[in-house]
């Protein structure tokens, strides 16, 4: 019983194993759990489903003037009836659409693009304050 508190509970519950022994000095072995990073997904898209139930409307209009809404329209993220709503709500908020071809997981593959593309967006905001 002993060796599976030690060998199995920490493959399941992804708890580090206590220490090793084998005559010389304990050593404390990292477990890595496959089923923790896709069970840390599920869990923070539950609570975002049950936290999260509709847009701060009043939030966004204090911070206007801080955001930009961009929407990507490539990768079908989102329906392109949001990015309608959201222009349409705030008008006078700077929207803009994906005509670069960027998707929503643009870290992969298009750091570079967002990068120039926000630092383009910071520069007219300094030039216009």
């Amino acid at each position: 019983m002993a060796a599976f508190r030690v060998l199995v509970l920490p493959l399941v519950t992804g708890l580090r194993t206590p220490t090793v022994n084998q005559g010389g000095p304990s050593v404390a072995l990292p477990v890595w759990n496959p089923w923790r990073p896709p069970a840390n997904a599920m869990y923070m898209g539950s609570q975002e489903m049950v936290q999260v139930l509709g847009r701060d409307d009043s939030t966004i209009r204090q911070n206007l003037d801080k955001l930009i809404f961009y929407y990507g329209a490539t990768d079908q993220w989102c329906p392109v009836q949001y990015y309608h709503d959201i222009k349409g709500d705030f008008p006078t908020g700077t929207s803009g659409s994906a005509g670069r071809g960027i998707g929503h997981a643009f870290v992969l593959d298009a750091g570079r693009e967002v990068a120039a593309m926000v630092t383009e967006w910071i520069r007219d905001d300094v030039e216009n304050a």
